[in-house]
């Protein structure tokens, strides 16, 4: 799969937090749970839906697609989605590879990256590569955590910290 060194530090990670990432994100309930009633707000049920980085699958299987797909650079992170969700596929692979998604069965109504934005190399090759499992009116939906918010979010902890002591 030639990795670069950064995807391989990436992949690793990925493949070390597979099993608690369900955890982390019980845990972080109340931002996961208006995160996804956004992407539902978004995303109507029923649509065939492609998640690039798609991590356990948790967002995915929220949408309630007729067909779903997910793609993760972590073959553990796809293994728990794959056994959480079973009526749902998942691949293993790197979305920058061209021949990983000419691979997919497409088009899709709406593709999603999630947090995925900053795991990319080349955002502008990886987007004219997913051209190809598109129809005119297919959606492309890009969420991603901007640090700008960090202070605000730290305060916000602090404050609700204070309020429960």
């Amino acid at each position: 799969m030639g990795l670069i060194k950064r995807k391989h530090a990436i992949l690793k990670h990925a493949d070390a937090l597979a099993e608690s990432r369900d955890q982390w994100i019980d845990k972080n309930r109340y931002f996961y749970q208006d995160d996804y009633a956004y992407m539902r707000f978004l995303i109507n049920e029923g649509q065939r839906v492609l998640e690039l980085g798609c991590g356990t699958g948790q967002l995915l299987n929220t949408l309630k697609p007729a067909y779903g797909v997910g793609v993760d650079l972590s073959g553990r992170m796809i293994e728990v989605a794959q056994n959480k969700f079973p009526h749902l596929d998942f691949v293993q692979g790197d979305l920058e590879d061209a021949d990983l998604i000419a691979s997919l069965n497409g088009p899709f109504d709406v593709i999603v990256l999630s947090d995925t934005l900053g795991y990319l190399d080349d955002c502008e090759e990886t987007f004219a590569g997913l051209h190809s499992l598109c129809i005119p009116s297919t959606r492309l939906v890009i969420a991603y955590y901007s640090w700008n918010w960090e202070p605000f979010l730290k305060l916000g902890e602090k404050l609700v910290a204070s309020y429960y002591r």
